[in-house]
């Protein structure tokens, strides 16, 4: 662990090193136009470092929910309900199934950058004392689409598709993404 001010002082020394800080100008692969981007905004370093921290959270979180699903075998999709929720969460909030069901390894939380979503399990006596009743399919067919890149479990392991990048700059994200 690390504290945001630590992260930031790191991130740019490491950013600086490869070249990548300040404003640099890149390929946005949905409309193929060129965009400048600022690297080093402190917005975007909080951003970073606070989806980082819900990712690892949510994946330690998915990882022991699954380890106790003999006696929690259900999944509840709980968001948090205020001004700030938006459309994806708010479709997912009450969506209960069982912890096996292929559709939590594409809506686990963190479901869109700052989500604060979380999924509670559930015993089989909870269950049935909240209706027992599972989301249909037409329920699931109803749901808000998830921002691309946010559709995928915690538990994935991040492979970047390197075709995306301009070849001048994969070897250093290579580099930089190889331990």
């Amino acid at each position: 662990g690390t504290t945001l001010t630590d992260f930031k002082k790191s991130v740019r020394e490491k950013l600086a090193r490869r070249g990548w800080l300040g404003e640099v100008e890149q390929i946005d692969p949905e409309t193929g136009a060129k965009v400048g981007v600022k690297l080093n905004t402190p917005w975007r370093l909080a951003t970073i470092f606070e989806q980082n921290i819900q990712n690892a959270l949510n994946a330690g979180r998915y990882s022991g929910q699954l380890d106790s699903i003999g006696t929690r075998p259900y999944g509840q999709y709980n968001a948090v309900s205020d001004t700030r929720t938006t459309d994806e969460c708010r479709s997912r909030d009450g969506i209960i199934l069982p912890l096996t069901d292929p559709w939590w390894a594409k809506n686990y939380p963190a479901n869109h950058m700052r989500c604060r979503a979380r999924v509670d399990t559930l015993s089989e006596r909870e269950f049935i004392r909240m209706g027992g009743t599972i989301a249909s399919a037409e329920d699931l067919a109803k749901l808000e689409p998830l921002p691309k890149g946010f559709d995928r479990s915690p538990l994935d392991v991040f492979e970047p598709d390197m075709s995306k990048y301009d070849p001048s700059i994969r070897k250093q994200l290579f580099t930089a993404l190889t331990p």
